[in-house]
């Protein structure tokens, strides 16, 4: 993923092509443009969103899907392959970045499914099903058509950090295909021997996705149970970057929200550096198709800070006007999001939804 900060005068020279990109060479606007927010398109279960920044009346009146208090900053536009994209944040005149231009490379990983540990194991805590769903996947990204175990894919992956020399890793759940310590282990010694490039630290930072945190079977409800997995199993994932001086993600409650902050490339160190204008990249747990007020609050908090800002989810949002309307999927805010929706509950040995919409309880 490379994003790019340009003046909104930019000419069209000046915009980065993806090749292969579909609609030819030049950035276009995304849909759903004149909200000055729009998703990028992804075949799985995980999405970037990008985000305009704009100052706000408060975030009390945020949270309750307030107007923009002024005209937002920033608009974005986007191009993709099925495996990259190029996002062009084009700032407006008066804006608070002032006349820099900025880029960044970010390598997105998302549904990784990592799935380790003995049969025995697995047969007693109900997840043998999610892991023989996910022994081997076909290799999409670098040799399709060629099956392997998802931990080889994942570390294959990551070697992409230094080939791409990438500024950031942003990992959008289901790392893991269900909370296992072995599983989450890896993940870290993975991270660790990826994220050094030439002895620098690459900052990595981590939402959950739900099968980080399910466990098929258990009678213990669906919050409960994430709240205790996130605690006891993948909390080692949410520490990643923390040691970064100014690149740590911040927020009380990493679990539910953190931002990372990215300088521009090229300064100070390989990652950037403490000058120019940043990159906000700000996660939300929404892996239970639901976002608190506490957490609306947190993105709009930092998105009236005036700077260009990344939104990586689990669950892509339902955007009108942005969002097919032929999507097979139910997505976050999604009004097909009920119980009429719900037909894996039964494979998955947990609590329907509730009728109304509503999630089943816990």
């Amino acid at each position: 993923l490379k994003v790019h900060l340009l003046p909104s005068g930019a000419p069209p020279a000046a915009m980065p092509a993806a090749a292969g990109a579909r609609g030819g060479g030049h950035c276009r606007p995304a849909p759903g443009a004149r909200r000055q927010a729009s998703a990028l398109p992804h075949r799985t279960a995980s999405a970037v969103v990008v985000a305009a920044s704009a100052a706000r009346a408060g975030s009390a009146a945020a949270a309750e899907g307030a107007e923009w208090a002024v005209p937002p900053p920033f608009a974005a536009m986007h191009q993709w392959t099925p495996l990259a994209a190029n996002i062009t944040i084009l700032r407006r005149p008066d804006d608070n970045v002032g006349n820099a231009t900025a880029r960044w490379r970010i390598l997105h990983l998302t549904d990784a499914h990592i799935s380790l540990g003995e049969a025995q194991e697995l047969h007693a805590s109900g997840t043998r099903r999610m892991h023989g769903a996910f022994r081997m996947m076909d290799d999409k990204h670098l040799e399709p058509g060629t099956r392997r175990q998802p931990a080889e894919t994942f570390q294959r992956l990551l070697r992409l950090v230094e080939h791409a020399s990438a500024d950031a890793v942003v990992l959008t759940g289901d790392i893991v295909n269900f909370p296992h310590n072995a599983s989450v282990q890896f993940a870290l010694q993975a991270l660790s021997v990826g994220c050094s490039s030439g002895g620098a630290r690459i900052p990595a930072l981590f939402t959950a996705g739900n099968h980080d945190w399910l466990v098929e079977g258990l009678a213990r409800g669906r919050g409960e149970q994430r709240a205790q997995f996130r605690r006891e199993v993948l909390a080692p994932l949410y520490r990643l970057g923390r040691s970064q001086r100014w690149l740590g993600p911040r927020g009380p409650r990493a679990e539910d929200y953190g931002v990372l902050e990215l300088p521009p490339r090229g300064r100070g160190g390989s990652g950037g550096g403490p000058e120019g204008p940043r990159l906000l990249i700000i996660t939300v747990d929404n892996s239970m198709h639901e976002v608190s007020s506490e957490q609306a609050a947190f993105v709009w908090n930092e998105l009236a800070r005036g700077l260009p800002a990344l939104l990586a989810v689990h669950v892509p949002f339902m955007l009108p006007g942005a969002t097919p309307r032929n999507t097979k999927h139910v997505l976050c805010g999604d009004p097909r999001y009920r119980y009429e929706s719900d037909t894996s509950w039964h494979l998955e040995r947990r609590g329907r939804r509730a009728p109304g919409g509503a999630p089943a309880p816990g």
